[in-house]
């Protein structure tokens, strides 16, 4: 789950018209290259494998909670929650509202971290615990293995009276015949002590998460919390898109899941072998999807101050002068490889995203061209300085 695509970027590209603009970029440069040449084929992609079930979101019917007695029909309608939150046509609003009536009808398969932290709805602890109450009770027993994460975070919540009075001995309850692992220990230890007042909240993930199992699964809660603002801001711009601009919109996410994917592989290298390898691939993954988000964010307004040719000339020399310097201080071809495909894949998210920028603000002409390429270019240069600095 950690190393695929996000799931909005097939419904993005499923949902848009297939109109592809005519564009030219010049003949597709080599891998054996020290650095890239930008130009690179657009059309050049592999396919994005299309999830759920529905079609159209706006064919969506109004959900009441009062109709959703069994937990069958309650896990539904998490489910086309799910749906219409990847789905940039259907109101984020409704995406919230069905994730409530879910949880309210007593959903077991619901994303309970949703209601923990925020993401999508309103922050609600009391859901949350309840939800995860109901995550737990379908488990099956630990038998001497590790919790879940659910299990972890609804222990750790009756410790600290987070959504409801504290209940130490409940937590024990819960985390009765799993491994003692770190986490399970730390737990316990706090399951004996009340929880000083005033206290800051204890977060699990933050504060307690140290065995690779949770680390990971707290890397994936992370990621979705990141492809939930990526898929709030898809339906903010692509209702201001015409259809080329959507089609032009569908191919920016499509190759921006390419590059990611490549890129967690890059980053997972530096821990070849090592356990430690999917948790920083998975949370480089969550930081790239968050910048792409946080930068599109930005896109709802022209910027006042547009960065300029000169500016992004500038960019660029230095992303080649880095690029240089990290791939021949590779430690071996594997690494070299890793290397230049996620590089490439860069190339052409990059020329693909600068066309969203176009399509969304034409009447700044090229000077949009600078300033997409500008940020998009230092961003790319600090990644790579930082996968120097930490090899």
């Amino acid at each position: 789950m950690l190393s695929r695509a996000p799931t909005w970027i097939g419904w993005i590209v499923a949902i848009v018209p297939l109109v592809f603009v005519a564009c030219t970029r010049g003949s597709r440069p080599s891998p054996d290259a020290d650095v890239p040449s930008p130009a690179v084929d657009p059309h050049d992609r592999q396919p994005v494998t299309r999830p759920g079930a529905l079609a159209r979101a706006d064919a969506l019917p109004g959900l009441d909670a009062g109709m959703l007695p069994k937990t069958t029909s309650a896990d539904g309608a998490a489910e086309r929650a799910d749906q219409c939150l990847a789905d940039p046509r259907c109101e984020a609003s409704e995406a919230g509202r069905l994730y409530e009536a879910a949880d309210d009808a007593g959903a077991t398969r619901a994303d309970c971290f949703r209601f923990y932290y925020g993401s999508a709805v309103a922050k609600d602890l009391r859901r949350a615990r309840l939800c995860l109450e109901r995550r737990v009770s379908a488990e099956q027993s630990p038998r001497g293995s590790s919790p879940t994460l659910e299990r972890s975070v609804l222990a750790l919540m009756w410790i600290e009276g987070q959504g409801g009075s504290p209940d130490g001995k409940h937590a024990m309850q819960l985390l009765a015949g799993t491994f003692a692992d770190m986490d399970v220990q730390d737990l316990r230890g706090r399951a004996q002590h009340a929880p000083p007042a005033n206290a800051p909240e204890i977060d699990f993930c933050r504060d307690v998460a140290s065995t690779t199992q949770s680390l990971l699964g707290c890397a994936g809660v992370d990621r979705e919390r990141a492809e939930t603002d990526q898929r709030l801001v898809d339906k903010t711009l692509v209702r201001r898109l015409d259809a080329a601009g959507q089609a032009l919109y569908a191919r920016g996410a499509r190759s921006f899941g390419e590059f990611l994917t490549k890129d967690m592989a890059l980053w997972g290298d530096r821990f070849r072998g090592g356990s430690l390898s999917p948790v920083e691939s998975a949370s480089h993954g969550t930081e790239l999807v968050r910048q792409r988000a946080m930068r599109l964010r930005g896109a709802t307004t022209l910027p006042a101050a547009l960065e300029t040719a000169e500016q992004a000339h500038r960019a660029d020399a230095e992303l080649n002068a880095t690029y240089r310097a990290v791939l021949s201080s590779a430690s071996d071809e594997a690494s070299r490889k890793l290397l230049r495909d996620a590089q490439l894949a860069w190339i052409r998210y990059r020329d693909d995203e600068m066309a969203v920028w176009r399509s969304l603000f034409p009447q700044a002409g090229e000077a949009i061209d600078a300033h997409a390429t500008t940020y998009l270019t230092e961003d790319r240069t600090a990644a790579l300085k930082a996968l120097a600095e930490h090899p």
